[in-house]
Parts: structure tokens; C-alpha cells; sequence
């Protein structure tokens, strides 16, 4: 994958805008103290962070995460496609003018549609992997997060278990997407 030299230019600018915003608003927050139900029983704490967060979420934090969350999901979603595409159309394609039947339903091909190009799935190792380890992950996510609700329930905690639970199920879906659809493009008539 080329990336251009104008979006790693916005990428640092953007760094450069929110880095003091976050530090603004990481300085703002106020420290909580745990609370404590009996002394025997121990503490709850659902403030308790492994990562340095604001505790308040005030305009700073707000408008940080917000815009940060964004971008990440943009590009998220811009690398998903393009790895769908380079490795789902890596090897060669299958030439449909020669008349080959492929066994596609009646739906895609029509007089005034056809198939220009189509790539059939390779059901390769990589993929068998690829799932494999997603699967894994969602699996390990899904039951730390299944641990932390019957336990203290740190809020941020649930956050980023939930959050890799996601993100783990997104990668197995983009995986399946490259190794195991085919790929193809349809071509249609256009007329007035």
C-alpha cells in the first residue's frame, strides 16, 4: 500500500492540533478516591485506568476523543479496503469475454450487464491463519470481558476489552472478505 506524502503532511498537523488539546485536558481532570464499601470487603473502583485518561470528560477531552476516534476510523476503514482489494485481487484474474461460464446467478448477468473481471477466492494458509488468530483474540476478549463485569467492573477496562472483542470480529470479517469471497466487478449499460 503507497501512502501519499500529503497525508502523512495532514497526519502530523492533525498530531500537532490535538497533542497540547490532550494534555489540556488530561490537566484539568481531578484525581477520585476508590470507593470503599466495608474495610474487610477491599474496594470498588471504577475509576481505576491502566492508561493516563482524564477522569471528567470535559470540552477538551470531548472534542480530542471525538475527532482522534474519527480519523482512526477513517483510516481503519481505508486500509480494510485496500488490503481487501490488493490481496483479494493479487492473483490473476479470469477473463469473462471468452464466454466462460462461472456459475454466477441469473441476477448478476443480464443483456445490458455483465462480468468484466473476477478473481476467485484462493482459500490460502494465510487466511486459514488469519482466522484462526481473530478468532482466538475474540474468543480471550470476550471472556476477560466476561470476567471484568462479574468482577470490580473498571470502566475502562470493559472499554478496551469491548473495544479489542470489536475490533477482533471486524479483522476476521476483512479476512474472510480477502481469502474466501470472490472478487468481482460488474459492468453495466448506461443509457438515457
Amino acid at each position: 500500500m503507497k501512502i501519499e506524502r500529503e497525508t502523512i503532511i495532514i497526519l502530523l498537523l492533525i498530531a500537532l492540533v490535538l497533542a497540547p488539546v490532550w494534555y489540556f485536558s488530561l490537566a484539568a481532570g481531578e484525581e477520585k478516591s476508590p470507593v470503599v464499601l466495608s474495610s474487610n470487603k477491599g474496594s470498588i473502583a471504577p475509576n481505576e485506568t491502566f492508561l493516563p485518561t482524564p477522569v471528567e470528560v470535559g470540552e477538551f477531552a470531548a472534542g480530542v476523543v471525538s475527532w482522534a476516534a474519527l480519523f482512526v476510523l477513517v483510516g481503519m476503514l481505508y486500509y480494510t479496503n485496500q488490503f481487501i482489494r490488493v490481496i483479494g485481487r493479487s492473483s490473476g484474474s479470469i477473463a469473462t469475454d471468452g464466454g466462460i461460464n462461472l456459475n454466477l446467478p441469473s441476477y448478476l448477468t443480464s443483456d445490458g450487464r455483465w462480468i468484466a473481471d473476477f478473481w476467485p477466492a484462493e482459500y490460502s494458509t494465510p487466511g486459514i491463519i488469519g482466522i484462526a488468530l481473530t478468532a482466538w483474540s475474540t474468543v480471550v476478549f470476550a471472556a476477560l470481558f466476561g470476567l471484568e463485569t462479574f468482577g470490580y467492573a473498571r470502566t475502562q477496562f470493559l472499554g478496551i476489552y469491548a473495544g479489542m472483542m470489536f475490533l477482533s470480529i471486524g479483522a476476521m470479517t476483512a479476512i474472510y472478505t480477502t481469502w474466501f469471497i470472490p472478487d468481482m466487478v460488474v459492468v453495466e449499460d448506461r443509457s438515457h
